[in-house]
């Protein structure tokens, strides 16, 4: 990780309060629910169910890829005015998250485990690979495509795919790049959710955790793929 991607100057100093006030406890209760999700602690996943989805919002927009994003946004090129949009995005996908199908896979005992990146929580599709000529260089396909999945490893062990429901029913080319059903960021509402479904059981071979491995680099740096759909098709 990069120094100071966050920090603000304050009295000519650099401070670093939006680590330890926003991030430290979006942090900690993001952790405290990936655990119980993996434990399959539900009352614990009932009372942290949407800091999940708030932790991996945080974690979307504070890598350097992340960043990026936010600065086309920013009214200024300069740090105070980055890290105040980056504050104002940072719950945009948490609904569309929450309404998905969610299912927790495992890496086979034997074999390759799930790795980490610099951005952790990738939005892949398979019919608009990082470097599609028709997307801006570097973007991510839209949540809001019916297509589009989230990847995001819990652990070296589990794997939490989040998929529209459209998608999961019926996937195909020619819905790929269409809105599903009710898209929307920034709900500030309070929609009804259910987490007691989530699918669990499933392992994935060591040919398909290497895929998603494979997903997960290039999507860091946005390099075109040639990996088919895994889930769901």
């Amino acid at each position: 990780m990069e120094p100071h991607l966050y920090s603000v100057r304050f009295m000519g100093h650099q401070d670093d309060i939006i680590e330890r006030m926003l991030f430290g406890p979006i942090d900690k209760w993001g952790q405290v629910a990936i655990d119980a999700w993996v434990a399959a602690h539900y009352d614990v996943v009932h009372h942290t169910y949407w800091q999940l989805y708030e932790f991996m919002d945080a974690l979307r927009l504070r890598t350097p890829k992340g960043l990026r994003f936010v600065s086309a946004m920013a009214p200024r090129r300069d740090q105070q005015a980055l890290m105040t949009v980056m504050q104002q995005l940072r719950r945009m996908h948490c609904v569309m998250w929450a309404e998905d199908v969610l299912e927790i896979v495992q890496a086979p005992k034997q074999g390759p485990q799930f790795i980490f990146s610099d951005h952790p929580v990738t939005l892949f599709n398979s019919y608009c690979f990082p470097g599609d000529p028709s997307m801006p260089a570097g973007a991510d396909p839209h949540l809001h495509w019916m297509g589009t999945q989230t990847l995001f490893p819990f652990s070296k062990d589990h794997l939490y795919v989040l998929t529209h429901v459209e998608w999961a029913r019926q996937p195909g080319r020619h819905k790929s790049r269409k809105p599903r059903t009710n898209a929307r960021y920034f709900d500030p509402g309070n929609p009804m959710v259910r987490y007691d479904e989530c699918v669990r059981g499933r392992s994935l071979t060591p040919r398909q955790v290497l895929e998603v491995n494979y997903i997960v680099k290039e999507n860091v740096g946005a390099i075109a793929l040639g990996v088919g759909a895994l889930f769901f098709a």
